[in-house]
This record gives C-alpha cells, structure tokens and sequence, in this order.
C-alpha cells in the first residue's frame, strides 16, 4: 500500500544530501531504516521543552490524516527488535579461565489494519494489537538446593501479599476488566522478583537489564601434587546459564501480560575430565564424569495462578583402558603382539513435570503431571590379535521409566559379539 516507485531514489539519492523524502519515489530512507513506522513518514532532530530537550520528531504515526494507497484496507505489520550481547574471558590463574556473558533482546511488533479512501489518506484504524516480549539473561538459583530464597514459595509469598492490596481497593472493585489487568501484572511481577537472586535494582530497570551468566574451565590440575605420577592431564568444567522471557499486549481494551518463563541450568553443573599416565597404568586409561541440572519455571496461560515446572537431572559417566602391543606365546610356539581395550559408558537422566497452583501451595514440586527415568549402562571388552583377528563383546541394557502414565516404560537387554578376520591380500570378512 505505499505510493510511489520502489525507494531506492529517497535512500541512496536524496537522504544522504539532506534532500526532503518525496512519496513518488516510494517509502523514505527512515522507514526503509527501520526508524518510523509510516511508509512514508519522515525523520529529524528537533527541540523538546523537558529534558534531554532534544528529541527525534517525526510524522511516523499510522494515525488519522497519513498518506498511503487509495481505496485499500491493507494489513500493516511492524516489527524491530533491539538487542545487547557482551562477553568477556580472562584467565584467573595458571590453567584457569573465566567466561562471563549478558545478554538482552527486546522485540516490538505492531500489527493493524487501515484504510483509506479516494485520494489514499488514512480514515480508519482497526484491530491495533502491540505486543512486547522480553528476552534476557537471568540470575537465579531456583530449583539448587540449600539456596531457598529464590522459590515459588517466595512467589507465592509477594504474590499474595499484591493480591490482598489489589482486592481492597474500592477503586478496582467497580472496575473488574482493571483489577484483573492488575492481579496478572502482580502475578508476573511476583514471579520475576520471587525467582531473581540479587534483585536490587528497580523491576522496570531490571526488565531489560541483562543478569551476568558464566563459564568456567581449569586446565592443568595434573599439576597438583596429589596427582602427579597418576594423572597426565585433568581439567574440571562448570557452566551456568539461565534466561527470563516475558511478553505483554495492549489492545484497545487494555494490557495483558501473555506471562513469563524462568530457565536455569548448569550444564554442566561439574564435568571431570581425566587422562591418566600410561607408565602408571601400562596403558592409556580416560575418564569423565558429569552432572548436569535444569529447571524450568512458565506462569500464565489458561490457568493464571499456576505456575508449570519442568526439571530434569542427569548423571554421565565414560570410562575406557587400552593396552596395546603386549605380546603373548601361544601353544605352537608362535608369539603375536596383542591390543586390549575395555570401555563402560553410563547414563542416568530423571526428568519430572509438575504445577504449582499459588493460590493452594504446598510444595515446591506442587502436583506431578509426568516424569521420566532413562538409564543406560553398556561395558564392552575390544581384543586384538596382531591386527588381523578382532573380537569385541559387548553389553547394553537401556530402561525408559515412566511416572503418571498409563504406559510403566520399557527395558531392552542386548548382548553382543563381532568377531572379523583381516585375511593376506588386504581381503577380510567378519560376522
């Protein structure tokens, strides 16, 4: 619905020489850019009386009077998004670095209808829906236990006590649409302060403010005394990351909070890493271990008042040996060099589904919806006789528990022998 031709004239001919936009040209630079949402609105610096007293007036507005394509009802759809991404890294000590990271993203979109008449000025605005959403980094250690003051319980607490002003206002008591506009923005307030850790600065300030997430990692801790003679090379993993989103519209009835989600993990929570020496051992043996953690917090929805809950714990584990080139006599008298090799590798993850109704808590896991246990374990034995023989045995187990559901889950054993012959000539066969 623009009028014109396709704006490349106003963009590269007339805006960089301060030449005025002009609608046969099509769209101006400042819309092409991102800066009004008018097609052909336009765009400068001017004075304001209130501080900065400088301000960026423009026609932009898709109000009453603007100009666009005659006789039409057209869709307008707008949308900008602003973000902020900072990193830094630094090394702490000898084999030690630091990763710190903050993040934010504030997304805008406006969608409406118009429509104009004979000479294409704008008469008629319908179905304006703005709709704001929220994406930062977040700082909370809800779900870790022993670190209690960032839990539904304290949600439950703020809430309620925001509950009780707003349903002894006699102002808000004549007007129901307001008072429940109200309850939900105490309700996502509530759950953003009740889950934040260190919340000193103002909630609208900490809206867009991103919180600090972090990675670390430590080489080198083959260097310990304890370790040295055992171990060639250790290190240790930590990562935490965790974001806040939240999203509102404001329609010509009002602002509605659509609600927020909380997501925090450590992932991993600790990982060990280890390569022992092979002089120790008479061969090469690795190691590594790991826990990882996440929990999930989402208010809002068709039930306002409960909050869903998503966790999900996992242990790993990997382990394997190898010796190679011993050498073994055999009854004929013959001696082949000989490669062994044993690995296990585990796996343990419990992931449960909960609500929490705030307004009848009675605990943190609230009422279980589903959960999921799956576990697999798989040692195995790989033998080598002077590369020309290679038997390997194996067995896996693999267990999917499931909780509230009409299915119990499944178990499934396998077990298992390759064996494969490498013959002269290159040619070779296995079973």
């Amino acid at each position: 619905g623009v009028r014109g031709g396709t704006g490349i004239t106003n963009f590269w001919t007339r805006a960089p020489f301060g030449q005025a936009q002009n609608d046969i040209f099509g769209p101006s630079a400042w819309y092409q850019l991102g800066l009004v949402t008018n097609p052909h609105g336009s765009f400068g610096l001017g004075q304001q009386g209130t501080f900065p007293f400088f301000g960026l007036p423009s026609d932009s507005s898709d109000a009453i009077g603007s100009y666009r394509a005659p006789n039409a009802l057209m869709q307008d759809n707008f949308r900008s998004k602003t973000g902020i991404e900072l990193r830094m890294s630094r090394a702490l000590w000898e084999g030690a670095t630091m990763e710190l990271n903050w993040k934010s993203d504030v997304e805008f979109n406006r969608n409406q209808t118009l429509q104009t008449d004979s000479i294409g000025q704008v008469n008629g605005l319908r179905n304006v829906v703005l709709t704001t959403t929220y994406n930062r980094t977040f700082l909370s250690f809800a779900g870790v236990p022993l670190l209690t003051n960032n839990s539904l319980e304290s949600v439950k607490t703020r809430f309620e006590a925001e509950r009780t002003k707003i349903e002894t206002d006699s102002v808000l008591q004549k007007d129901p649409v307001r008072r429940n506009e109200r309850l939900l923005e105490a309700l996502t307030d509530s759950f953003q302060d009740g889950l934040e850790a260190f919340a000193f600065l103002p909630r609208d300030l900490r809206q867009i403010l991103p919180r600090v997430n972090w990675a670390f990692r430590w080489d080198n801790l083959e260097k310990l005394p304890f370790l040295q003679g055992i171990v060639r090379r250790a290190s240790i993993e930590h990562a935490y990351k965790s974001t806040y989103q939240s999203s509102e519209r404001r329609t010509d009835f009002g602002t509605v909070r659509d609600g927020a989600q909380v997501d925090v993990s450590f992932q991993p929570f600790i990982r060990l890493n280890a390569q022992f020496d092979e002089k120790a051992f008479d061969g090469l043996m690795t190691a590594s271990l790991g826990y990882n953690t996440r929990n999930s917090f989402k208010v809002g929805g068709a039930s306002p008042t409960t909050v869903a809950r998503e966790t999900s714990n996992e242990f790993t584990m990997n382990w394997s040996y190898s010796r190679r080139g011993f050498k073994l006599p055999t009854f004929l008298g013959l001696t082949f060099e000989n490669d062994i090799e044993f690995a296990f590798i585990a796996l343990y993850r419990h992931s449960l589904t909960s609500t929490v109704d705030l307004l009848n808590f009675t605990s943190e896991t609230g009422n279980r919806l589903d959960g999921k246990t799956t576990i697999q374990v798989e040692p195995s034995v790989r033998y080598t006789i002077s590369k020309q023989v290679t038997a390997r045995f194996f067995i896996r187990y693999e267990a999917n528990l499931t909780e509230g559901a009409a299915s119990p889950g499944s178990s499934t054993t396998q077990v298992g022998v390759d064996l494969r012959l490498s013959l002269s000539g290159g040619r070779g066969f296995g079973f």
